[in-house]
């Protein structure tokens, strides 16, 4: 577990770039091995039985009628943590495939109002969002003439009926998350604030007064990845946002991510990604060209 060789997890990143919806009903325990995120939104529907929700150093207990969503680059995972049986939906949606129906400004408006969040709903609520899951999953098997603008209209749909479900439930019926424990949320806090410096296993576990074992032993139980991966989880998920959403220059995105130059940049970005930060960059602004045409 303890190792200061950070080996990158293929699956730390779940790129999707279409509207992807997918219903699951699972019988048999099924963990992620380590946190990730997306670089669009992820809404998720607990249909039946138990699932466990990591984000942000908080667990929570996912039972139906709960909702989660996420805005993109928040790193997550979920676990059975005991409970094999569960059934849900999830929608993973690209902000950028809504320029379909909607304007920049009115995308803002929309998207700016979901935050994330883990919210319960009421049977009535319940049965509103999965049947507009189901429909959305009913409008992505559709080939065709208007099957594309078919799909983002009822996404909108769905989004609207979300932003009101979020707006009710916000102040009062928040699914309320768990921490971990003390030593932990406040290693992952730390990392958080200070992944642009030099910080390193020993001296998180300093900080927290524990041992660099039993360290690593509780920090992967808890996150699902160790010290390292955790570290440039965060590092690389920020470079991948900068990267797509500004101009700065490679050496300055490194400097703001922790990284000791560009070549150490370059080195982990490749091997996370499959090609170069600034290859990678050419190919998202190529895609949002073809996109805008």
């Amino acid at each position: 577990m303890c190792q200061e060789e950070v080996k990158i997890q293929p699956r730390t990143f779940a790129p999707n770039e279409k509207i992807f919806v997918e219903y699951l009903k699972c019988e048999n325990p099924n963990d992620m091995k380590v946190q990730h995120y997306h670089d669009n939104y992820e809404v998720y529907l607990q249909v039946s039985g138990e699932r466990t929700l990591i984000l942000n150093g908080l667990c929570y207990r996912l039972r139906a009628g709960d909702l989660y969503l996420l805005r993109p680059f928040e790193l997550h995972s979920t676990e059975s943590r005991g409970a094999a049986f569960y059934e849900r939906y999830l929608l993973n949606l690209p902000a950028v495939q809504m320029r379909e129906l909607l304007t920049d400004a009115e995308s803002r408006v929309l998207f700016g109002k979901l935050d994330s969040c883990v919210v319960h709903l009421e049977e009535d609520g319940m049965k509103k969002i999965q049947n507009l899951f189901q429909r959305l999953e009913q409008a992505g098997q559709r080939e065709g003439f208007l099957a594309q603008k078919l799909l983002c209209a009822v996404a909108l749909e769905f989004l609207i009926a979300l932003t009101d479900v979020i707006g009710e439930k916000r102040a009062t019926e928040c699914v309320q998350g768990k921490y971990v424990s003390d030593e932990i949320i406040t290693a992952i806090h730390y990392i958080q604030t200070h992944y642009r410096e030099k910080i390193t296993l020993d001296g998180v576990a300093g900080t927290v007064h524990l041992s660099r074992y039993h360290f690593c032993r509780l920090f992967h139980q808890m996150t699902g990845a160790t010290f390292l991966e955790y570290l440039y989880n965060i590092r690389l998920s920020t470079a991948h946002r900068l990267l797509t959403e500004t101009a700065l220059p490679l050496s300055e995105i490194a400097e703001n991510c922790g990284f000791t130059s560009t070549a150490h940049l370059t080195r982990s970005f490749r091997g996370k990604y499959g090609m170069a930060p600034g290859r990678f960059r050419r190919v998202k602004l190529s895609e949002n060209i073809e996109k805008n045409k």
